[in-house]
């Protein structure tokens, strides 16, 4: 999760976390202080792609975030490219490949939240009450 946050800080606005080589053994270390060996980095790496957290395009050079995972700005202008994939697009986990640079243009549907049936044990009517309890709980 830490390599992951790391990549977060800088990620571009089309998902890159670029790198310079050995940087990221620099900046995560170990809770002994020491640093982390590549092959280590490797495979957290090739994890995080399978959990689907990173797109498997990810190396040590560059973290590429899916699009469905960060906040994208669809405009092409101020977009970076990444110097070790070549490119500005983003990753789509979905499609599991490089996204186009535009949205789709057309009809997008509407997402139906079902409805929350009633349980017996809880109640709606008192939504805006504060409550402590029933003075049951114990304090350890």
């Amino acid at each position: 999760m830490r390599l992951f946050l790391l990549g977060l800080q800088r990620v571009s606005n089309r998902g890159h976390a670029p790198f310079q080589p050995g940087e990221i053994q620099k900046l995560l270390l170990q809770k002994d202080g020491t640093t982390y060996v590549e092959k280590q980095i490797r495979n957290e790496i090739k994890r995080l792609a399978t959990s689907k957290m990173l797109s498997p395009e990810s190396n040590i050079r560059c973290l590429l975030y899916p699009m469905e995972l960060i906040s994208l700005k669809t405009e092409k202008k101020n977009a970076a490219q990444c110097p070790e994939h070549g490119t500005h697009s983003s990753w789509s986990g979905n499609n599991n490949d490089w996204a186009s640079d535009y949205p789709p243009q057309g009809v997008v549907e509407e997402v139906i939240v079902p409805a929350v049936e009633n349980y017996s044990s809880i109640s709606f009517e008192s939504v805006g009450d504060f409550s402590i309890g029933d003075g049951t709980y114990d304090s350890y």
